[in-house]
């Protein structure tokens, strides 16, 4: 599952994927888009505040969204010294486009990290057989 990052109107940032997001559209969102590529460009290029997320999430998809706060420090990095900066300090380059997330960061670290990557049209893959993140460019 490649993870993607979707905005709440409460400024909350969640963790879901293309299938969560299509739940979303056919439940609450499929009468008010031409289909469901428009909904996803919009989505995926946080022009979608979703409105009351919070509230919709049942038990039976709840699993599919992850809520969580931003790392303040990475944060900081970020508006300072942009994706390189993050990426100077916790991951090394593997080739063109390409970063290996280097060891010792917590999980919300790397949600966190994670996310600023996919600001900047980055996917995260996880090889769980070899215990690795990577950082691809789309």
């Amino acid at each position: 599952m490649l993870p993607v990052f979707i905005l709440s109107d409460h400024d909350s940032i969640y963790k879901t994927s293309l299938f969560g997001l299509k739940i979303i559209y056919d439940r609450y969102y499929g009468a008010s888009y031409g289909g469901f590529s428009d909904f996803i460009f919009d989505a995926l290029n946080q022009k979608i505040k979703f409105q009351g997320i919070e509230k919709r999430i049942d038990r039976t998809w709840y699993f599919k969204f992850e809520k969580f706060e931003v790392s303040q420090s990475m944060k900081s990095i970020y508006l300072a010294k942009g994706l390189k900066g993050l990426a100077d300090i916790y991951c090394d380059l593997e080739g063109a486009n390409k970063y290996a997330l280097k060891s010792g960061i917590d999980r919300d670290e790397l949600k966190t990290l994670s996310y600023f990557f996919f600001l900047n049209r980055y996917f995260t893959l996880v090889d769980d057989v070899a215990g690795m993140v990577v950082f691809r460019q789309i």
